[in-house]
């Protein structure tokens, strides 16, 4: 039986902290993941003719990442890391290679049979790849998982950008401390509160069904707080695990 296929959309760059750089970016992460379960996974992104461009290809084949990846004339994507009191803050470059994501007839044929396509705000805020990243979800089957991380970073993002996401995709994501996003964007409210093993079930299914007003197509909406827990929700049923520990 063929492999179940997954595409990975978006950043693909160097984070650079204090002690050095580390490559970085929600596709490559996904698709690496999405590879060690046995499945297809393919990160489609841009880099840059450079150094940094080279090293980042270098390090994702030696990985065993599948990458469809293109080759810009813009700078490598590299965020700064900084360390404020032991929590990090983030300065994300602009108009860096994956802003420039290109369309192509082989991306839009991966599309076309990938089982899942997981997709974000961040990498939408340039016109390019925001055009590219809403073709392939276009392009997809019916039966395809569209994966929306509602990933907000500094100053981009805005709400039509982010209710053009929610219209293509079927799942949502978002982190414990965006939740209340969906709050504003329906003027609903949802309290909800975990100790790393409980969460109110109401909260779930008050924001899928506040979801699906702007996510036609919503199949399931996922919450999850980093060490704590995950827990995914449809209108008519809960799940809740807590984060595995090693």
């Amino acid at each position: 039986m063929d492999k179940k296929i997954v595409i990975g959309v978006g950043e693909f760059l160097w984070d650079i902290t204090p002690t050095g750089k580390r490559a970085g970016g929600a596709p490559v992460n996904f698709a690496y993941h999405a590879s060690c379960d046995e499945v297809e996974g393919w990160a489609v992104s841009a880099v840059g003719k450079d150094g940094l461009g080279r090293e980042l290809l270098t390090v994702a084949k030696e990985k065993g990442i599948r990458l469809l990846v293109a080759e810009v004339d813009r700078p490598t994507g590299t965020v700064d890391v900084i360390l404020n009191n032991g929590q990090p803050d983030f300065h994300i470059h602009e108009n860096v290679a994956w802003d420039y994501i290109p369309l192509t007839d082989e991306l839009l044929k991966k599309a076309s049979s990938a089982s899942a396509i997981p997709f974000g705000t961040l990498a939408q805020r340039s016109p390019v790849s925001r055009a590219t990243t809403q073709a392939l979800l276009k392009a997809a089957s019916e039966s395809s998982w569209k994966v929306y991380d509602i990933n907000l970073r500094q100053k981009f993002w805005s709400k039509e950008l982010i209710e053009e996401s929610l219209q293509l995709a079927n799942v949502i994501h978002s982190r414990v401390i965006l939740c209340n996003l969906c709050g504003s964007l329906s003027h609903a409210k949802a309290n909800f509160h975990y100790n790393g093993i409980c969460v109110i079930e109401q909260l779930g299914k008050v924001k899928c069904s506040v979801l699906k007003r702007y996510a036609p197509d919503l199949m399931q909406f996922v919450i999850t707080a980093s060490l704590a827990f995950c827990h995914a929700s449809c209108t008519d049923y809960i799940s809740f695990y807590c984060t595995a520990k090693k």
